[in-house]
């Protein structure tokens, strides 16, 4: 066997091995994205269930936002009756007193 023939035997063992190392890497990191998918898919699902949640609990907030909006409304009507009738009866008053 010449020098060059073993230096292409050299070459072909180490490109065989280079090959080797490269297709376990590549397994190894197919194994791991594979892994972090699954965690990532899980991470959505349970943030999907919280978005759920959050929309849920947002609807029934608003609904009691109404609710006290009127509340108020209803509140603020009778708070300014009863302040007409007040402004009325201090004006009785006054002209009682000036009489």
């Amino acid at each position: 066997m010449s020098d060059v023939d073993a230096a292409k035997g050299r070459l072909n063992d180490a490109l065989e091995r280079l090959d080797k190392v490269t297709a376990d890497k590549a397994q190894a990191l197919g194994a791991v994205a594979q892994a972090r998918v699954s965690e990532i898919e899980t991470e959505l699902s349970a943030l999907k269930d919280q978005l759920s949640e959050l929309q849920s609990e947002n609807t029934k907030l608003k609904a009691d936002l109404a609710i006290a909006q009127s509340d108020y409304a209803a509140l603020e009507e009778v708070a300014d009756a009863v302040g007409n009738r007040l402004d009325a009866a201090i004006g009785n008053i006054r002209t009682t007193i000036e009489h």
